[in-house]
């Protein structure tokens, strides 16, 4: 990996890596489990919260998860030479945590370094009061981060849970919604909820199509184009 990492980098391309954080593949017995029950875990009646639709989350608001995951990108961006990271459901992390990570990582590592990630959950969380989730609607509190336009994405192609026969602003020439407009209007400007001016356009990433569902030919073709 560190011989691909250069490879790339030598040609003057940086290598962003896909972590998650979010949740393990399995809670019992697992290493955090194991290390200290309960604590680095979200619960709900003494179950555990399953936020990540995998069966559980991980708790980034306790001080030592916290810890570990500003700790260990620091060594990954350092051992490895990364460009910089992608978190998968960001949405689960808390503000707090991303924004002091991604300090971390510019004071620490590279001043260059990218982070951002998906700025939604896969089911509901336990996060709760005092702290915000890393969500979309909490886009004004990140500091130095930024996560995905998917408004943009759905506006452009009808991507993500939408139906493979659903058409968008590229696929549909007879007719085009309103409201996928004002979506890809606003992510043009750099906002990805529109009518808030207060964001900034730097932590809006406008795409079509990346790790997850259809790509952008095999999107266009299953909704029925073939010119």
């Amino acid at each position: 990996f560190k011989q691909l990492v250069q490879a790339y980098s030598n040609e003057g391309i940086n290598i962003i890596m896909d972590v998650v954080y979010n949740h393990v593949a399995g809670l019992e017995k697992s290493n955090f489990d194991v290390l200290m029950p309960h604590y680095y875990f979200r619960y709900v009646g003494g179950k555990a919260s399953n936020g990540s639709g995998c069966g559980n989350e991980t708790a980034s608001e306790m001080p030592m998860f916290r810890k570990f995951m500003i700790d260990s990108t620091e060594f990954w961006a350092k051992e490895y030479k990364l460009g910089g990271f992608r978190f998968d459901l960001m949405g689960l992390h808390d503000v707090e945590t991303m924004n002091q990570l991604t300090a971390n990582l510019l004071k620490n590592v590279d001043e260059t370094i990218t982070v951002y990630g998906e700025p939604w959950a896969g089911g509901t969380s336990a996060l709760s009061s005092p702290h915000v989730g890393a969500m979309q609607t909490a886009m004004n509190k990140y500091e130095g981060f930024g996560c995905f336009n998917d408004k943009m994405r759905d506006a452009l192609i009808k991507g993500g849970l939408s139906g493979v026969s659903e058409r968008g602003w590229i696929t549909n020439s007879n007719n085009v919604n309103s409201s996928d407009v004002m979506n890809i209007k606003s992510g043009v400007t750099g906002l990805l909820l529109a009518g808030n001016p207060k964001l900034e356009a730097e932590k809006c990433i406008n795409y079509v199509t990346c790790h997850d569902n259809y790509t952008l030919y095999d999107r266009i073709k299953a909704a029925g184009i073939t010119d």
